[in-house]
């Protein structure tokens, strides 16, 4: 259990920290998808569709995020055929990347930290889904522990817990005497953050 007052310290270098995801190749950047002055798909497959070879094919573990600004990604789909279907922006065909929109391309470590398939498309929510369960210690403090949820990967502060899949996990924290709250802080692989504070009352 980390205390509370060492979290105010920690939270801007540990955001910082979880902003690192764990990438694999070259990275391709389409910046205008085939017009005048922008990086050049390798290939046209129809009108506003662009094909660009990639080094190689992705394995089964990895998967192939697209991104606009290069902070937030998302996972592309693979295809069963070398066409992209009606109202799809982006996807994989053996070793080929086919796209309706200029943006970055990069391969991620599947079900490792990171991987766009495990967070949220918004910055990450926190609910409780638990009583909320007081023990006082006898130099006064609290050991305050329930269940929360999040729908994406998430560093938990202040238990400095890494949850690489979405869904339910406990929280367990010691609060200061004078403190009848706790505020429960989840920052996602992208550095998007979410409070939740737990009131609780003294046993």
């Amino acid at each position: 259990m980390q205390p509370v007052d060492a979290v105010d310290a920690l939270l801007d270098q540990l955001a910082a920290a979880v902003a690192e995801q764990p990438q694999h190749g070259d990275r391709v950047v389409l910046t205008d998808l085939g017009q005048p002055g922008g990086a050049q798909p390798g290939d046209r497959d129809r009108v506003g569709v662009g094909v660009v070879g990639l080094a190689t094919a992705p394995t089964a573990q990895q998967v192939v995020g697209y991104s606009t600004d290069g902070k937030v990604w998302s996972a592309v789909a693979p295809l069963t055929s070398a066409s992209l279907p009606a109202g799809l922006l982006a996807g994989v065909y053996g070793g080929d990347l086919l796209t309706r929109k200029a943006g970055s391309f990069k391969l991620f470590a599947a079900n490792a930290w990171g991987d766009p398939r495990k967070v949220s498309r918004f910055a990450p929510r926190l609910r409780r889904v638990a009583p909320i369960k007081v023990k006082r210690l006898r130099s006064g403090a609290f050991v305050v522990s329930t269940r929360l949820s999040t729908p994406s990967q998430a560093l938990v502060l202040p238990t400095r817990r890494r949850l690489l899949q979405p869904g339910e996990f406990p929280v367990t924290v010691r609060v200061p005497k004078t403190r009848r709250s706790v505020v429960i802080t989840a920052v996602d692989p992208y550095g998007r953050r979410a409070t939740f504070t737990l009131s609780f009352r003294a046993p």
